[in-house]
């Protein structure tokens, strides 16, 4: 979740709607909702991507635990990407 929260977050080099001047803050935002910026929409394509690459991620990291002899870890990182594959719909 936390990796589809960050995609969807706006670069930081985005400019803000209603950037203003301030004495105190360069570049203060002010007035109603200055503090929210509109978030990415992401494509399905985007989604599968990125459960993709947490599973890919997950895989890697199981297997460099196997070779140091932490099994137990691996395992867990296992059960993790399996939970996650259940989450992308067969490829047509």
């Amino acid at each position: 979740m936390a990796a589809i929260d960050n995609a969807e977050a706006v670069p930081t080099d985005h400019s803000l709607d209603g950037v203003t001047g301030n004495e105190h803050v360069a570049g203060a935002a002010s007035g109603l909702g200055a503090a929210e910026a509109e978030r990415r929409h992401l494509t399905e394509a985007d989604l599968r991507s990125i459960v993709e690459n947490e599973i890919r991620e997950r895989s890697v990291a199981a297997e460099e635990y196997d070779r140091l002899g932490r099994t137990d870890l691996a395992d867990r990182l296992r059960a993790e990407a399996e939970v996650l594959s259940r989450y992308l719909p067969p490829v047509l």
